[in-house]
């Protein structure tokens, strides 16, 4: 789902297994912002697998922001220079014409330059549906050919970038709100790989992002029917937007499935959904806090590439909160 917010993304390569199992009571809450009820999480780390895949660093966290470039720059101002986010997410459809695919690259273009010392890597959702979660989707017609020069045209301009990239090709592809039928997907799927390997972009890697509990929770029978395969697939994905779907099992089964198919998981996006930014920290500090507990404290979580939507929040709230810092503690 595309969200009109400020995206923090965090690429998590390595959190250590604690010693001991403890219990963390995570408060959750409701749509209006109040205090619904308490979930009690078990806070054993689990090990993290270095799978090799390109590219994932074998220990830190790389963390980056979205989804427009004034956000991301006035969140990068917040961090020390060692300390910016690497990496910038942004959206791109490839069933529109050429010039929204030059728009998509002169804003990842400003977004990979805002840091003078780096240049960002890209985190790019690519969409084919026919509109803005209408279930009007192309993938057929892709697949087919009829949107090669646009594909074509979206590599020649990321490859101008000339920095590493993930493409999430198809983000959510199982949500009724993209109207992507299986068949359709998979060969768009391969269509677009088989483009970007032939062109050998070596440090532009795909990524199979499933929608989880925003479309259900579907079984891993009907999801599976969308995978394109492992010789098309480097990472998997899953996006997460509220507490009881971190905590779901389907989860945790996602995870195992990824490392049976010897696969790091990105989770592309994530939200502290309905709590807001308006009233200080009763919103949006303590939905960051949320977030960021219900990501690192449960078991079931891998280290992997996290995105979690904070709205716009104040480099003193963070500070006297003491968020500043504590995003890089889990190195």
């Amino acid at each position: 789902m595309k969200k009109n917010t400020l995206v923090v993304i965090f690429l998590a390569s390595i959190i250590a297994a604690c010693g001991s199992s403890t219990n963390s009571t995570i408060t959750e809450s409701s749509q209006d912002g109040g205090i619904s009820n308490t979930t009690n999480v078990n806070t054993k780390y689990m090990p993290r697998t270095y799978f090799g895949a390109q590219p994932e660093p074998r220990s830190q966290i790389i963390h980056g922001a979205g989804q427009d470039t004034d956000s991301f720059a006035e969140y990068s101002s917040l961090f020390p220079e060692n300390n910016q986010p690497l990496i910038y997410m942004s959206y791109v459809g490839i069933t529109k014409d050429k010039a929204n695919i030059d728009r998509w690259y002169n804003q990842a273009l400003k977004g990979s330059t805002v840091n003078v010392n780096f240049k960002t890597v890209q985190q790019i959702g690519i969409s084919f549906n026919g509109g803005n979660d209408k279930g009007i989707g192309m993938a057929t017609r892709v697949a087919a050919g009829e949107f090669d020069e646009n594909i074509d045209h979206f590599l020649d301009r990321l490859n101008e970038l000339n920095v590493p990239a993930y493409l999430r090709i198809g983000y959510e592809f199982e949500g009724s709100w993209n109207g992507y039928n299986v068949d359709g997907f998979v060969a768009t799927f391969k269509r677009i790989t088989d483009k970007v390997r032939a062109r050998k972009m070596q440090d532009v890697v795909t990524v199979w992002c499933a929608a989880g509990g925003s479309a259900g929770f579907i079984s891993f029978e009907e999801l599976m029917k969308y995978y394109p395969g492992d010789d098309y697939v480097d990472w998997w994905a899953v996006d997460i937007f509220s507490p009881q779907e971190i905590t779901n099992p389907w989860l945790g089964q996602f995870y195992k499935k990824a490392a049976e198919h010897g696969k790091p998981v990105m989770i592309g996006e994530t939200t502290p959904r309905y709590v807001g930014v308006e009233e200080g920290q009763k919103g949006g500090i303590l939905g960051l806090a949320h977030s960021s507990t219900w990501l690192l404290k449960t078991q079931k979580l891998k280290p992997l590439v996290i995105s979690i939507g904070i709205g716009f929040i104040t480099q003193t709230d963070l500070v006297s909160n003491g968020m500043i810092g504590k995003m890089h503690d889990y190195s």
